[in-house]
């Protein structure tokens, strides 16, 4: 067996999370995204000396346990929900047995055991969700395309893809509110692309042409006009030269941007010389623009003598071309006009050329970003030379075709504009907060995509709408700034009789009818609190720390997210809670400054675990019960393993199934010290 290999073989089981295990005469394949019972095709993309991955290729013959065809026409793609063609039960069933093994496995190893070396602890197996469809009250889509340059989409990842998008329109886990809103919301960025408050003007558009031309020559003697954005731009791809040279003579003058800039370009050529005898003139974007093309051709050329002349958006457009150049020559005796921009920008084309020429002699002018740019290719060559005379001008600064930045936000290059839809709708009032996520390169008008959600009929009601600025790198729904555009930034859940706000960002368990099972759990296994001290570590909004409030003496809770803080903090007033504290802050270091120990902890930390230098402090409380709940148990595992020498025992566990159809599942255990 080595990399490449192409087998086939029988899935035999299914350890968590969603590790199937395939046996070979070579050994046993590791292969994920499969059901106990399948006959696949997979392909070996890892071999080390006893472990060997493979990559699904085929479903050859489907699992005994395939009982029901699949919940939605995204099934197997998007890889979220890869049980949902078994029956409830089985899922249960087979993640009650994934539990039980990681967990007799640690305990043993940590020497917890009977007489015959069994692992001692009670095991009180699974209890499923109230809801297998439509529980979630969260979800985060993403914005993209299922394939490379395919129209816009809005959903979830491929399976196995970090970049391809898939629009899920009848996902089965969400309520059928959400999945209104995100096709609204599509919709509306699909068909009717929104104005930008940063532009205007008139575009004049070829697309997919072979040899495009526009021509906008010889436009003389145009005294008194608006001329606001005549443009030229190559859009092109890959290798980098920039080339900024010979800029003489500018006596007097301010030159903020006159540049030529190439970023990664293929062959493209750019050429913003001999700008002359604009003498007092500004001219603002005279711009013409091939985008996608290779070798078209655009033709902006003769625009002399526009004496005290304003012309406002003469756009000369290629999109998608072959064979493309663009030719902004000869912009001449423009004396008393204004020129604020004259952009040549190339950018993903090949071999496209460029030029800007004969801008000369612009004394007492104004030209505020007179650019040569190409951005995205191989080769190209950007040449804006011989800017001579501009006697008096400022040239403020470089402008980079912000109405050419891509609809949806690429990752690579990190332009565009959408990012992600963040939907939350609670599930006992029905309240829905709608958070559209962008960056901030462009600053759309939203007035209509408003009026367009607001006017849906739903079950539940649209409570608030907000708009989140996120110009971070990294793939992640958060928010730089955050402005509503409607209604409220929060509403209000019901959980055991409680209320919490809800906010964008505040972490609530996603199933909120299951919560209520899991939180019910864990108050039965930490026991009676009466008159009892508790830390609630990594306690989110409140939830636990407010359901033992009740009747405890005090309740601490530790929880690293301000937002969540603030919002714990509202929930206890609201509920009439004064023995509930929060503190925001890493239980890591927060641990060292909480003088009094407790009687009981509840621990809910987030996928990975403890962080291993907290465990000894927890330790070191010496408090009675500890009860942890864990919705990775392979990280609980990990953490038993310390707690079980550091001096507790766990009594039971049972495992809470928030997540169906999903590879994933909660777990408590209730731990008490020894010595007691």
């Amino acid at each position: 067996m080595k990399k490449g290999d192409i087998l086939e073989g029988m899935i035999e089981h299914v350890d968590f999370p969603n590790k199937g295990r395939v046996m070979t005469p070579e050994g046993t394949v590791t292969v994920k995204n499969g059901i106990p019972g399948q006959r696949i095709r997979f392909q070996i993309n890892k071999k080390r000396k006893n472990q060997a991955e493979g990559r699904l290729l085929e479903v050859l013959e489907p699992s005994p346990l395939e009982t029901r065809a699949p919940q939605c026409s995204s099934f197997p793609a998007c890889g979220g929900c890869m049980y949902q063609t078994m029956a409830y039960e089985d899922q249960l069933r087979m993640k009650e047995q994934q539990v039980k093994t990681i967990l007799d496995a640690a305990i043993t190893q940590a020497g917890q055991v009977d007489a015959s070396g069994a692992p001692d602890y009670v095991f009180e197996g699974i209890k499923g969700s109230p809801h297998e469809f439509a529980y979630r009250n969260k979800m985060e889509f993403s914005f993209g395309d299922e394939y490379k340059d395919g129209p816009l989409s809005l959903g979830l990842h491929k399976k196995g893809s970090t970049y391809d998008v898939l629009t899920v329109s009848d996902c089965q886990i969400v309520h059928p509110d959400m999945t209104a809103i995100l096709t609204c919301v599509l919709e509306y960025f699909r068909a009717y692309p929104p104005v930008s408050s940063e532009t205007g003007g008139s575009d004049n558009v070829m697309s997919s042409g072979i040899v495009g031309q526009i021509a906008e020559t010889n436009r003389k003697d145009t005294l008194n006009s608006k001329n606001d954005g005549v443009e030229n731009t190559v859009l092109s791809r890959a290798s980098e030269q920039d080339v900024e040279f010979s800029r003489k003579d500018v006596s007097g003058s301010k030159a903020d941007s006159v540049s030529g800039t190439t970023v990664s370009g293929v062959g493209a050529q750019c050429d913003n010389s001999a700008q002359k005898d604009m003498s007092g003139s500004r001219a603002d974007s005279v711009v013409g623009t091939v985008e996608s093309g290779v070798g078209a051709q655009c033709d902006n050329s003769a625009q002399k003598d526009m004496s005290g002349s304003k012309a406002d958006s003469v756009v000369g457009t290629v999109e998608s071309g072959v064979d493309a150049q663009c030719d902004n020559s000869d912009q001449k005796d423009m004396s008393g006009s204004k020129a604020d921009g004259v952009a040549g920008t190339v950018e993903s084309g090949v071999g496209a050329q460029y030029d800007n020429s004969d801008q000369k002699d612009m004394s007492g002018s104004k030209a505020d970003g007179v650019v040569g740019t190409g951005e995205s290719g191989v080769g190209t060559q950007c040449d804006n030379s011989d800017q001579k005379d501009i006697r008096n001008s400022r040239t403020a600064e470089m402008e980079e075709c912000a109405d050419r930045i891509p609809l949806y936000y690429h990752k690579m290059s990190h332009k565009g504009y959408l990012r992600h839809l963040l939907l939350r709708r609670a599930e006992t009032t029905g309240e829905i907060l709608v958070n559209l996520v962008t960056t901030s390169q462009k600053d759309y008008d939203l007035t209509s995509l408003v009026t367009r959600l607001m006017s849906l009929s739903l079950d539940g009601t649209i409570v608030g709408i907000l708009h989140h600025i996120n110009d971070s790198v990294a793939d992640i729904v958060r928010a730089d700034e955050t402005r509503i555009l409607c209604g409220k930034d929060y509403f209000y859940e019901t959980v055991l009789g409680l209320r919490f706000k809800i906010t964008p960002f505040s972490f609530f368990q996603t199933n909120t009818l299951g919560a209520e099972i899991l939180y019910s759990t864990a108050r039965d296994y930490i026991a009676d609190t009466r008159d009892k001290t508790v830390f609630d570590l990594y306690s989110g909004t409140g939830t636990i720390a407010q359901l033992l409030a009740a009747v405890a003496k005090e309740v601490t809770g530790v929880e690293i997210v301000g937002e969540a803080v603030e919002a714990a903090r509202e929930n206890a007033r609201q509920n009439g809670l004064t023995n509930c504290h929060f503190i925001a802050g890493d239980v890591l270091k927060v641990l060292d400054d909480l003088p009094n120990p407790p009687d009981m902890i509840v621990l809910d930390p987030p996928r990975d675990g403890i962080h291993p230098k907290a465990l000894p402090k927890i330790i070191h409380y010496g408090a009675d019960r500890i009860v942890y709940i864990s919705c990775k148990p392979t990280s609980l595992a990990r953490d038993l393993q310390v707690l079980i020498p550091g001096g507790y025992r766990v009594e039971k566990a049972c495992c809470v199934d928030l997540f169906c159809s999903t590879v994933h599942v909660e777990t408590v255990v209730g731990l008490q010290r020894k010595d007691i």
